[in-house]
């Protein structure tokens, strides 16, 4: 049998020759038939032998034998196996052979979208599926993965829509924190606040969440919704006029409304660049977590720190805007009763945050 043809070419010259070749390509077309087969029976024998199925559609596939159904079938069946494996992404790429052999395979489309959607390729299981039934309309199993990415793909477009909807009401409001001239920092205090974040109303007026700190007892109260207009005063009358709630760690009644002082410390850490603020911002709305650049700074060597009293009759803004009056995320106010031992300590510098 001539094996190898002479002079190196592929074409045979001689009657005998032919027929070698034609004997050789019978016996491809029968191994590969064989080991198509072999591989079925492995299936059908359980999981443990999923491996030995595998080996064999490749040793069908690598006779390379002309009979494109018979190719389009192999390798289905491997994508098959595969996916009974895990194998998502094997049985996908299969599945595309599977596909370029025979764009009749309806198994081939079935056996792809299913792994494409396992890979989360939604836009390529959808094709998968939606070719599929083309070809076979009453599927019922491609039209379950057909629906299965319509929906990821319809919330995956939503999600990028809220995305992109958070990320402009950011950059609006890192831009009107920019032209009032308030600074931000690293945020310190979320863990007090539920990750809160300022937010704008219609009217392009910020409403900022704001934590009183009782700073002797380390005991907060939280204002939601603090109006950059309002001033101090009113809520302060709120949480300790006539007829507020008293505090019960307030033994000796020192913080009254006469006596109540508020302070912030100023320089409290490193102005946040605008794209980090739009990045803090961004944190909550669209599930990340922000690790901002200055993690590693000693905010406390930034610049000279010291507590400055707030005016209450001031507003929010004109103290917030304050060129050492660095937010910790949001703003805090530390609350202190005047005259009394722990304000002297306080104002002295002998008191610090835990």
């Amino acid at each position: 049998m001539a094996l190898f043809m002479p002079n190196g070419t592929d074409v045979p010259e001689t009657d005998a020759e032919r027929a070698d070749l034609d004997a050789i390509q019978a016996l491809k077309e029968s191994s590969a038939i064989e080991y198509k087969e072999d591989g079925n029976k492995f299936v059908k024998m359980g999981k443990k032998h999923y491996s030995d199925a595998i080996d064999c559609y490749t040793k069908a596939i690598g006779q390379k034998i002309p009979d494109t159904l018979h190719n389009s079938v192999c390798y289905a069946n491997r994508a098959h196996v595969n996916l009974l494996l895990g194998n998502n992404r094997r049985a996908f790429e299969d599945a595309q052979e599977a596909i370029k052999f025979n764009r009749a395979n309806v198994k081939a489309y079935f056996r792809g979208a299913k792994a494409a959607l396992a890979l989360k390729l939604i836009p390529e299981a959808l094709d998968m599926a939606e070719k599929g039934l083309e070809l076979d309309p009453l599927n019922t199993e491609l039209k379950k993965i057909g629906d299965q990415a319509k929906a990821i793909h319809h919330e995956e477009d939503a999600k990028k829509k809220r995305d992109s909807e958070a990320l402009e009401k950011a950059k609006k409001l890192t831009a009107l924190l920019e032209g009032r001239t308030v600074n931000i920092g690293k945020a310190t205090f979320n863990h007090l606040t539920e990750g809160r974040k300022p937010w704008v109303d219609k009217s392009a007026m910020i409403h900022w969440p704001v934590l009183f700190v009782h700073a002797e007892v380390m005991v907060s109260d939280f204002i939601e919704d603090f109006f950059e207009m309002d001033t101090f005063g009113g809520h302060l009358d709120i949480n300790y006029g006539d007829g507020s709630p008293s505090l019960l760690w307030d033994t000796r009644h020192e913080y009254t409304r006469e006596r109540v002082e508020l302070y912030y410390l100023s320089n409290a850490a490193k102005p946040l660049s605008n794209k980090h603020v739009v990045r803090w911002l961004l944190e909550n709305d669209v599930g990340r977590q922000f690790k901002d650049v200055n993690d590693d700074d000693d905010s406390d060597d930034y610049k000279k720190q010291r507590w400055v009293k707030v005016d209450e009759r001031a507003t929010l803004h004109s103290v917030l805007s304050r060129p050492d009056h660095i937010i910790s995320g949001i703003p805090v106010f530390f609350v202190v009763a005047t005259g009394t031992r722990f304000c002297k300590t306080f104002l002295s510098g002998g008191w610090s945050i835990p």
